[in-house]
């Protein structure tokens, strides 16, 4: 085993230019790089123009800061890259590559498949020799060729993909983005039912489904174009094959409950949250300044500019970071709000719907006023909900989560037991 053991600055540039084998790198919250190959003399490396070239010809396994910047050249094995920041560029992998919990993507050919989660970023990815799977992408997705077929789950800002075989997506539309999925095969495509979208449907089979709330349509025909509710964002979906878009709920495989994701009352904390990253932020950016200020005493022209740009970077990063929280929180209140239509549509309660709006994140947590307490007892009374999602739904509206239910619902619960 050799290992190589390299001390960096901030935000390292790393250039692998060759790994013959498998490729392993995993960020961390050391200032150093860390890699370690079977074999005498399988690593070497050289330093150009500020970054930290690599070659290495086994297996290699690779530590690097998380905010590492990092370009693979080559990779004749398998490349697997977990939590890191920066952005990275890949020219060729010959096997298959996988991502998690990274920053924006560019690759130009993978030889295999392709699985990326947790993106942060933009992904371009000219060609790929298998399938290609996408979770939570925070940016668009580019995709010029793909000759296996295409996945996509959870958020992605914008869709430009193209397969020879068939796509399944299911994600949730973002306002004024486009989504745009050509396959020869068939295409199955699921957006919530309260997307805002104009959609345009091609078939070559001349087989065309959509499956709403409000409608069922089988069409014989080539192009079918709807819209719905304002038609903010674009979806194109063209097939070879059949082409099928269905609307879904979040309560479509799952048992009516206020007990989210995170079992938090989002309404009541996602300012909380909002203001906690915003003080933060402005508080590293004092600090950092600060410290720039005296750095920058005694120093030339030239390092001085290179200090003040690392600050401005960091400075995007972590207003980055803070639009991000802000996306998740929102989406989760829409979650929310999803979860609740979906329980009065199925006809739990007519006066249900009173309560929709209050658990709204833009209305805010007022308190509960005695007219609406009697209204959810008296909905527990119906056994229209249960005693847990009343005190969760009570929860949701007065900003507070996880407390003991209150005593007029424990007495309805009693009574309701005897």
């Amino acid at each position: 085993m050799e290992r190589l053991e390299i001390k960096t600055e901030v935000e390292p540039k790393i250039v692998v230019e060759n790994a013959t084998g498998d490729l392993r790198i995993k960020g961390w919250g050391q200032r150093e790089i860390r890699a370690d190959a079977e074999g005498k003399n399988s690593i070497s490396h050289t330093e150009e123009d500020g970054s930290l070239h690599i070659k290495c010809l086994r297996d290699c396994y690779m530590r690097v800061p998380n905010d590492a910047e990092l370009e693979i050249v080559n990779v004749t094995g398998e490349t697997l890259i977990k939590s890191v920041d920066g952005p990275i560029k890949i020219g060729t992998a010959a096997g298959s590559v996988t991502m998690k919990d990274t920053g924006e993507l560019e690759i130009e050919q993978i030889g295999a498949n392709f699985s990326g989660k947790q993106i942060d970023g933009d992904v371009n990815i000219k060609t790929t020799s298998g399938h290609v799977e996408l979770r939570d992408v925070e940016g668009i997705v580019s995709i010029e060729s793909i000759a296996g077929n295409f996945v996509q789950r959870g958020e992605a800002a914008g869709l430009t993909v193209k397969t020879a075989g068939d796509a399944n997506l299911r994600f949730d539309p973002d306002s004024g983005e486009s989504y745009h999925v050509e396959a020869s095969g068939s295409i199955l495509c699921r957006i919530p039912e309260e997307s805002q979208a104009k959609i345009r449907l091609k078939s070559g089979a001349g087989s065309i489904r959509v499956k709403t709330f409000e409608t069922s349509e089988a069409i014989s025909d080539n192009e079918h174009e709807f819209t719905l509710g304002d038609g903010s964002s674009e979806i194109t979906l063209a097939a070879s094959g059949a082409v099928q878009l269905k609307t879904y709920s979040f309560t479509d495989s799952e048992s009516f409950s206020f007990e989210f994701d995170l079992d938090k009352d989002f309404t009541g904390i996602a300012d909380e949250i909002t203001q906690q990253v915003t003080d933060q932020i402005e508080g590293q950016m004092e600090a950092l300044n600060e410290q720039l200020n005296h750095l920058t005493i005694g120093l030339d022209k030239e390092h001085i500019t290179k200090a003040r740009d690392a600050a401005k970077k960091a400075e995007r990063r972590v207003a980055a970071a803070q639009r991000r929280l802000e996306r998740r929180v929102a989406k989760a209140q829409r979650k929310a709000v999803r979860q609740a239509r979906k329980s009065h549509r199925h006809g739990r309660g007519a006066d249900y719907g009173d309560f929709l709006a209050m658990v709204r994140g833009e209305e805010g947590s007022d308190p509960v006023g005695d007219a609406e307490r009697r209204m959810v007892l008296e909905m527990v009374q119906d056994k229209k909900i249960s005693v847990v999602d009343a005190e969760n739904l009570l929860a949701a509206m007065e900003g507070r989560a996880g407390e003991e239910p209150s005593e007029e619902l424990k007495t309805d619960q009693d009574g309701e037991a005897q």
